[in-house]
């Protein structure tokens, strides 16, 4: 019998777009995976920008307006939950 790890399938960032003050983050997914995004202004402190972000498909992507960001400067990343 082999296990197979259904959480470690690698995914990668498609897309960042931005319109009219509005952010889309796209990345690969799997059907009903959750992922959480994580914003930081200095790289050290990360902090949930947004939580269960369920994938329908297997590109999930989340939007945003910048006016939500208050810092001139903010960075993203985005894991999978599991």
């Amino acid at each position: 019998m082999a296990f197979h790890n259904p959480f470690d399938t690698p995914f990668k960032l498609l897309a960042i777009t931005c319109t009219n003050h509005c952010v889309t983050l796209k990345w690969e997914s799997q059907d009903k995976r959750s992922f959480t995004l994580e914003s930081s202004s200095n790289l050290a402190a990360w902090l949930p920008f947004a939580t269960n972000l369920l994938a329908t498909n297997t590109d999930a992507s989340f939007a945003f307006t910048t006016s939500n960001v208050t810092e001139p400067v903010k960075f993203f990343r985005v894991f999978r939950v599991p």
